[in-house]
């Protein structure tokens, strides 16, 4: 579990400038925080970015000093289950938001 401290350093701008303005980007999720704001449902997720996107789920490559970065997603978004640490996705995005996430394993 990551402390307060470590959430809220997240979300510098240059932290939020990682997804794609039109397009997908794969990640893996870090952890996980299921939030609200005015009764619409998100997730907080940190995640790591993978390299590019490919047709096999990509496996993790350990780096010296991994790059977490953070994205706020709406529950809508996700099919079936919520996200849960470890998950791999495929994340759709349109104007930088996540307009859909799909389970890569």
């Amino acid at each position: 579990m990551l402390e307060v401290s470590t959430w809220a350093n997240l979300y510098r701008p240059e932290a939020a400038n990682m997804l794609p303005s039109v397009g997908s980007v794969d990640v893996e999720v870090r952890a996980v925080q299921q939030i609200s704001l005015h009764g619409d449902h998100y997730f907080d997720l940190v995640i790591s970015r993978f390299a590019a996107e490919s047709a096999e789920p990509p496996a993790p490559t350990p780096t010296a000093e991994p790059t977490f970065r953070s994205a706020r997603v709406a529950a809508a978004a996700f099919a079936g289950r919520p996200p849960k640490s470890g998950d791999v996705l495929r994340l759709q995005c349109l104007l930088g938001q996540v307009t859909e996430a799909k389970y890569l394993r």
